[in-house]
Protein backbone atom coordinates (compact mmCIF):
# COMPACT_ATOMS: atom_id res chain seq x y z
CA UNK A 1 0.00 0.00 0.00
CA UNK A 2 1.33 3.53 -0.83
CA UNK A 3 2.09 5.95 1.67
CA UNK A 4 -0.88 8.24 2.04
CA UNK A 5 -0.89 11.45 3.85
CA UNK A 6 -4.29 11.48 4.78
CA UNK A 7 -7.89 10.04 4.31
CA UNK A 8 -8.72 11.80 0.91
CA UNK A 9 -5.51 10.57 -1.03
CA UNK A 10 -6.74 6.97 -0.29
CA UNK A 11 -10.29 7.18 -1.44
CA UNK A 12 -8.94 8.79 -4.71
CA UNK A 13 -6.98 5.86 -5.29
CA UNK A 14 -9.75 3.70 -4.59
CA UNK A 15 -11.24 5.69 -6.98
CA UNK A 16 -9.26 5.52 -9.60
CA UNK A 17 -9.62 1.73 -9.45
CA UNK A 18 -13.05 1.80 -9.75
CA UNK A 19 -12.43 3.65 -13.17
CA UNK A 20 -10.14 1.25 -14.46
CA UNK A 21 -13.16 -1.55 -13.07
CA UNK A 22 -11.00 -3.17 -10.65
CA UNK A 23 -13.11 -2.39 -7.55
CA UNK A 24 -16.88 -2.85 -8.09
CA UNK A 25 -18.59 0.80 -7.24
CA UNK A 26 -20.47 -1.11 -4.17
CA UNK A 27 -17.65 -2.07 -2.64
CA UNK A 28 -16.22 1.40 -3.37
CA UNK A 29 -19.04 2.77 -1.54
CA UNK A 30 -18.55 0.81 1.90
CA UNK A 31 -14.85 1.53 1.86
CA UNK A 32 -15.45 4.91 1.70
CA UNK A 33 -18.06 5.33 4.41
CA UNK A 34 -16.14 2.98 6.40
CA UNK A 35 -12.35 4.97 5.83
CA UNK A 36 -14.59 8.86 6.48
CA UNK A 37 -15.28 7.10 9.48
CA UNK A 38 -11.55 5.76 10.77
CA UNK A 39 -10.04 6.92 13.99
CA UNK A 40 -6.59 6.87 12.98
CA UNK A 41 -4.85 7.04 9.36
CA UNK A 42 -3.17 3.76 10.04
CA UNK A 43 -7.14 2.43 10.06
CA UNK A 44 -7.77 3.99 7.15
CA UNK A 45 -4.92 2.16 5.36
CA UNK A 46 -6.02 -1.11 6.45
CA UNK A 47 -9.64 -1.19 5.57
CA UNK A 48 -8.28 0.23 1.92
CA UNK A 49 -6.32 -3.10 1.89
CA UNK A 50 -9.59 -4.75 1.60
CA UNK A 51 -10.03 -3.27 -1.70
CA UNK A 52 -6.50 -4.33 -3.22
CA UNK A 53 -6.87 -7.76 -3.71
CA UNK A 54 -8.50 -8.32 -7.25
CA UNK A 55 -8.35 -10.55 -10.05
CA UNK A 56 -8.08 -8.68 -13.94
CA UNK A 57 -10.39 -10.50 -16.45
CA UNK A 58 -11.06 -9.78 -20.31
CA UNK A 59 -8.72 -7.77 -22.52
CA UNK A 60 -6.56 -5.41 -20.80
CA UNK A 61 -3.20 -3.83 -21.66
CA UNK A 62 -1.33 -0.98 -19.44
CA UNK A 63 -1.78 2.63 -22.23
CA UNK A 64 0.95 4.36 -22.60
CA UNK A 65 -0.43 7.94 -23.89
CA UNK A 66 1.62 9.33 -26.07
CA UNK A 67 2.17 13.08 -25.96
CA UNK A 68 0.36 15.25 -27.36
CA UNK A 69 -1.24 19.05 -27.37
CA UNK A 70 -4.47 20.24 -27.06
CA UNK A 71 -4.70 22.49 -30.52
CA UNK A 72 -5.84 20.77 -34.15
CA UNK A 73 -3.46 21.80 -36.65
CA UNK A 74 -5.07 22.94 -40.03
CA UNK A 75 -3.48 21.64 -43.19
CA UNK A 76 -1.26 23.84 -45.41
CA UNK A 77 -1.82 23.04 -49.32
CA UNK A 78 1.41 22.78 -51.15
CA UNK A 79 0.30 24.62 -53.92
CA UNK A 80 3.84 24.00 -56.13
CA UNK A 81 3.81 20.46 -55.61
CA UNK A 82 -0.56 20.44 -55.91
CA UNK A 83 -1.79 19.29 -59.60
CA UNK A 84 -5.16 18.18 -61.41
CA UNK A 85 -5.28 16.12 -64.71
CA UNK A 86 -8.93 15.93 -65.04
CA UNK A 87 -11.45 18.41 -63.30
CA UNK A 88 -14.18 16.37 -64.08
CA UNK A 89 -12.20 13.01 -62.19
CA UNK A 90 -12.39 13.18 -58.32
CA UNK A 91 -9.08 14.73 -56.40
CA UNK A 92 -6.85 13.19 -53.88
CA UNK A 93 -4.97 14.33 -50.83
CA UNK A 94 -1.41 13.00 -50.09
CA UNK A 95 -0.38 13.92 -46.12
CA UNK A 96 2.61 13.39 -44.96
CA UNK A 97 3.27 13.44 -41.14
CA UNK A 98 1.86 11.90 -38.21
CA UNK A 99 -1.34 9.95 -38.82
CA UNK A 100 -3.13 11.19 -35.25
CA UNK A 101 -3.03 14.68 -35.88
CA UNK A 102 -3.94 14.20 -39.55
CA UNK A 103 -6.91 11.78 -38.58
CA UNK A 104 -8.03 14.77 -36.20
CA UNK A 105 -7.52 16.97 -39.06
CA UNK A 106 -9.72 14.93 -41.41
CA UNK A 107 -12.48 14.49 -38.45
CA UNK A 108 -13.01 18.86 -38.85
CA UNK A 109 -14.16 18.14 -42.61
CA UNK A 110 -15.21 14.21 -43.37
CA UNK A 111 -17.14 13.42 -39.95
CA UNK A 112 -19.44 10.46 -40.58
CA UNK A 113 -18.26 10.60 -44.53
CA UNK A 114 -15.57 8.05 -45.29
CA UNK A 115 -16.98 4.53 -46.80
CA UNK A 116 -13.57 2.47 -46.51
CA UNK A 117 -10.52 2.83 -44.23
CA UNK A 118 -7.49 0.97 -44.59
CA UNK A 119 -4.67 1.03 -41.87
CA UNK A 120 -1.33 -0.94 -41.91
CA UNK A 121 0.29 -0.56 -37.92
CA UNK A 122 3.91 -1.10 -37.17
CA UNK A 123 4.20 -4.40 -35.31
CA UNK A 124 7.12 -3.66 -33.17
CA UNK A 125 9.88 -0.21 -32.52
CA UNK A 126 11.85 -1.73 -35.78
CA UNK A 127 9.35 -0.50 -38.25
CA UNK A 128 8.07 2.29 -35.71
CA UNK A 129 11.69 4.06 -36.85
CA UNK A 130 12.20 7.89 -35.09
CA UNK A 131 8.71 7.76 -33.54
CA UNK A 132 9.99 5.38 -30.90
CA UNK A 133 12.38 7.87 -29.72
CA UNK A 134 10.17 10.92 -30.20
CA UNK A 135 6.99 10.12 -29.07
CA UNK A 136 7.35 7.29 -26.38
CA UNK A 137 9.85 6.70 -23.47
CA UNK A 138 10.58 3.21 -24.28
CA UNK A 139 10.37 0.59 -26.75
CA UNK A 140 7.48 -0.63 -28.96
CA UNK A 141 6.29 -3.51 -27.02
CA UNK A 142 2.97 -4.78 -27.42
CA UNK A 143 1.16 -2.51 -24.74
CA UNK A 144 2.62 0.61 -26.38
CA UNK A 145 1.25 -0.54 -30.09
CA UNK A 146 -2.21 -0.99 -28.94
CA UNK A 147 -1.73 2.44 -26.91
CA UNK A 148 -0.97 4.08 -30.36
CA UNK A 149 -3.40 2.05 -32.31
CA UNK A 150 -6.20 3.12 -29.50
CA UNK A 151 -7.00 6.51 -29.96
CA UNK A 152 -6.92 6.32 -33.48
CA UNK A 153 -8.92 3.79 -34.40
CA UNK A 154 -11.75 5.97 -31.79
CA UNK A 155 -11.01 8.88 -34.52
CA UNK A 156 -11.42 6.24 -37.59
CA UNK A 157 -14.71 5.76 -36.12
CA UNK A 158 -15.46 8.74 -36.00
CA UNK A 159 -14.45 9.27 -39.48
CA UNK A 160 -16.28 6.27 -41.00
CA UNK A 161 -20.38 6.59 -42.64
CA UNK A 162 -22.84 4.61 -41.19
CA UNK A 163 -22.20 1.89 -43.70
CA UNK A 164 -18.30 2.22 -43.76
CA UNK A 165 -15.55 -0.32 -42.82
CA UNK A 166 -11.74 -0.38 -41.68
CA UNK A 167 -9.62 -2.76 -43.14
CA UNK A 168 -6.28 -3.22 -40.68
CA UNK A 169 -3.39 -5.85 -41.12
CA UNK A 170 -1.27 -7.41 -38.90
CA UNK A 171 0.70 -10.06 -38.19
CA UNK A 172 0.22 -13.18 -36.20
CA UNK A 173 1.98 -12.46 -33.48
CA UNK A 174 -0.08 -9.33 -33.11
CA UNK A 175 -3.20 -10.63 -34.30
CA UNK A 176 -5.20 -11.58 -31.43
CA UNK A 177 -4.33 -8.45 -29.36
CA UNK A 178 -5.22 -6.09 -31.86
CA UNK A 179 -8.23 -7.72 -32.44
CA UNK A 180 -9.12 -7.33 -28.84
CA UNK A 181 -8.79 -3.69 -29.32
CA UNK A 182 -10.73 -3.42 -32.20
CA UNK A 183 -13.49 -5.30 -30.74
CA UNK A 184 -13.70 -2.83 -27.48
CA UNK A 185 -13.74 0.38 -30.22
CA UNK A 186 -16.18 -1.06 -33.07
CA UNK A 187 -17.85 -3.63 -31.19
CA UNK A 188 -17.55 -7.23 -31.60
CA UNK A 189 -21.05 -7.69 -33.13
CA UNK A 190 -19.43 -5.63 -35.97
CA UNK A 191 -16.61 -7.88 -36.59
CA UNK A 192 -16.99 -8.94 -40.04
CA UNK A 193 -14.28 -11.71 -40.88
CA UNK A 194 -10.27 -12.10 -40.37
CA UNK A 195 -8.31 -12.78 -44.03
CA UNK A 196 -5.15 -15.12 -43.77
CA UNK A 197 -3.19 -12.66 -46.11
CA UNK A 198 -0.09 -15.15 -48.24
CA UNK A 199 2.93 -12.78 -47.77
CA UNK A 200 5.34 -15.42 -49.60
CA UNK A 201 4.91 -19.26 -50.80
CA UNK A 202 7.67 -20.26 -49.66
CA UNK A 203 10.59 -20.73 -47.32
CA UNK A 204 11.42 -20.74 -43.63
CA UNK A 205 10.86 -17.76 -40.97
CA UNK A 206 11.36 -19.22 -38.15
CA UNK A 207 13.23 -23.11 -36.29
CA UNK A 208 9.51 -24.62 -35.91
CA UNK A 209 7.44 -23.70 -38.66
CA UNK A 210 7.12 -21.56 -41.41
CA UNK A 211 5.57 -18.04 -41.28
CA UNK A 212 4.31 -17.28 -44.87
CA UNK A 213 0.85 -15.22 -44.35
CA UNK A 214 -0.44 -12.59 -41.85
CA UNK A 215 -3.76 -11.06 -41.44
CA UNK A 216 -6.62 -8.72 -42.66
CA UNK A 217 -8.96 -7.55 -40.23
CA UNK A 218 -12.44 -6.64 -41.36
CA UNK A 219 -15.32 -4.45 -39.13
CA UNK A 220 -17.92 -2.34 -39.87
CA UNK A 221 -19.17 0.32 -38.28
CA UNK A 222 -22.67 -0.50 -37.72
CA UNK A 223 -24.69 -3.40 -39.42
CA UNK A 224 -25.72 -1.04 -41.93
CA UNK A 225 -22.80 -2.19 -44.54
CA UNK A 226 -23.45 -3.94 -47.73
CA UNK A 227 -20.58 -6.01 -49.42
CA UNK A 228 -21.45 -6.32 -53.16
CA UNK A 229 -19.13 -9.85 -54.22
CA UNK A 230 -18.06 -9.36 -57.76
CA UNK A 231 -19.73 -12.21 -60.26
CA UNK A 232 -16.96 -15.22 -60.95
CA UNK A 233 -17.63 -15.62 -64.65
CA UNK A 234 -15.78 -18.99 -65.44
CA UNK A 235 -17.18 -21.54 -67.94
CA UNK A 236 -16.89 -24.46 -65.67
CA UNK A 237 -19.82 -23.37 -63.70
CA UNK A 238 -22.42 -24.64 -65.83
CA UNK A 239 -24.00 -27.72 -63.75
CA UNK A 240 -27.22 -27.71 -62.14
CA UNK A 241 -28.81 -29.40 -59.40
CA UNK A 242 -32.24 -29.16 -57.18
CA UNK A 243 -30.78 -26.47 -55.51
CA UNK A 244 -29.94 -24.32 -58.79
CA UNK A 245 -32.84 -21.31 -57.34
CA UNK A 246 -30.72 -21.04 -54.17
CA UNK A 247 -26.79 -21.12 -55.42
CA UNK A 248 -27.27 -21.28 -59.47
CA UNK A 249 -24.84 -23.03 -60.98
CA UNK A 250 -21.91 -25.14 -60.05
CA UNK A 251 -18.22 -26.43 -61.28
CA UNK A 252 -16.80 -29.86 -60.48
CA UNK A 253 -13.55 -29.43 -59.08
CA UNK A 254 -10.46 -31.87 -59.22
CA UNK A 255 -9.42 -31.61 -55.90
CA UNK A 256 -6.08 -33.71 -56.65
CA UNK A 257 -2.60 -32.68 -58.41
CA UNK A 258 -2.41 -35.24 -60.94
CA UNK A 259 0.75 -33.93 -61.72
CA UNK A 260 2.84 -35.09 -58.67
CA UNK A 261 0.87 -38.07 -58.59
CA UNK A 262 2.57 -41.29 -59.92
CA UNK A 263 3.21 -45.40 -59.17
CA UNK A 264 5.02 -45.96 -55.93
CA UNK A 265 5.46 -49.66 -55.06
CA UNK A 266 5.91 -49.56 -51.29
CA UNK A 267 2.28 -48.10 -51.24
CA UNK A 268 1.15 -51.35 -52.20
CA UNK A 269 -0.46 -53.16 -49.22
CA UNK A 270 -2.27 -56.67 -48.88
CA UNK A 271 -5.52 -57.75 -48.04
CA UNK A 272 -6.61 -61.03 -46.50
CA UNK A 273 -9.89 -62.26 -47.36
CA UNK A 274 -11.80 -65.57 -45.85
CA UNK A 275 -7.96 -67.16 -45.89
CA UNK A 276 -6.63 -66.20 -49.56
CA UNK A 277 -4.66 -63.26 -50.04
CA UNK A 278 -5.15 -60.18 -52.39
CA UNK A 279 -2.49 -57.64 -53.49
CA UNK A 280 -2.94 -54.55 -55.91
CA UNK A 281 -2.99 -56.07 -59.33
CA UNK A 282 -4.76 -59.68 -58.75
CA UNK A 283 -4.98 -62.39 -55.63
CA UNK A 284 -1.92 -64.17 -54.02
CA UNK A 285 -1.46 -66.44 -56.92
CA UNK A 286 -1.10 -64.12 -59.87
CA UNK A 287 1.36 -62.31 -57.26
CA UNK A 288 3.66 -65.45 -56.99
CA UNK A 289 3.34 -65.44 -61.05
CA UNK A 290 4.18 -61.92 -61.73
CA UNK A 291 7.31 -62.29 -59.19
CA UNK A 292 8.43 -65.55 -60.65
CA UNK A 293 8.83 -63.77 -64.07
Amino acid sequence: MAAYKGKQEIIADLERRVADKILEQSNFDLLKKLIENADTLDEAIKIAELGTTYKRTGFHFDKRLERQGNAISYFKKNTALSFTTDTNALTHKLIIGDNYPALLNLLIEYQGRIDVIYIDPPYGKDSMGEFAETNYDNAITRDNLLSMLYPRLWVAKQLLSESGVIFCSIDDRNQACVKGVFDEVFNEINFVASFPRVTKQSGKSAEATAKNHDYVLLYSKTNGAEYNLEKHDDNGYCNQDEYFEERGYYKLNQTLDYDSLGYVSSLDYSITIDGETYYAGGNEVEHKKRLQG
